[in-house]
């Protein structure tokens, strides 16, 4: 990250994607530029490129989002499953309160939206209207003690039971 902030090429319209291997002054100097961070756990953990520093990521103040990378080296392309590895990958250093699901899932949805540009990733008024609709009656949605944590945890593409784009219905 040093030599590409030497060239200037680190700024908001930059997403690094993995970022296993990030000193402390490299966060701090992807954070300054603004450039937003690509997790893409499924796939760090199938090439066996390490552990995403979830302490220094957070603390850094970087945007982070999540991403799949690609099918060589992820073959499902899930976010779901993306949502459920990042949240349980943090908590391996020994800490069940890092990485909530409802930050995991602000990763998976609004970080993203923001990263490309989109004015979107909630559901408000004149937001983008693309949104999921989600099937509460399968089992992975049952006890729903808490809508968040079961679409992090437990939940996958059997689960959604419409997809709207651009306020249109198209699964």
């Amino acid at each position: 990250m040093e030599y590409l902030d030497s060239l200037g090429v680190l700024g908001p319209d930059v997403i690094a994607a993995h970022c296993v291997h990030i000193s402390p002054s490299e966060w701090k100097i992807m954070a300054d530029r603004g450039v937003t961070v690509s997790h893409c756990p499924c796939s760090n953990m199938k090439l066996g490129s390490g552990r995403f520093p979830y302490e220094e990521a957070i603390r850094s103040g970087c945007r982070i989002t999540l991403g799949t990378d690609g099918a060589s080296s992820n073959n499902s392309l899930s976010m779901f499953d993306e949502m459920k590895c990042a949240a349980l990958l943090a908590k391996v250093s020994g800490d069940p309160s890092i990485l909530p699901a409802e930050e995991v899932f602000r990763w998976a949805t609004v970080n993203g939206a923001e990263a490309f540009g989109i004015d979107g990733g909630v559901i408000a008024k004149g937001k983008v209207a693309d949104a999921m609709l989600i099937d509460l009656g399968k089992p992975a949605m049952t006890p729903c003690h808490h809508l968040i944590s079961n679409l992090v945890y437990s939940a996958d593409s059997s689960c959604v039971a419409a997809v709207l784009c651009d306020g249109r219905i198209i699964r």
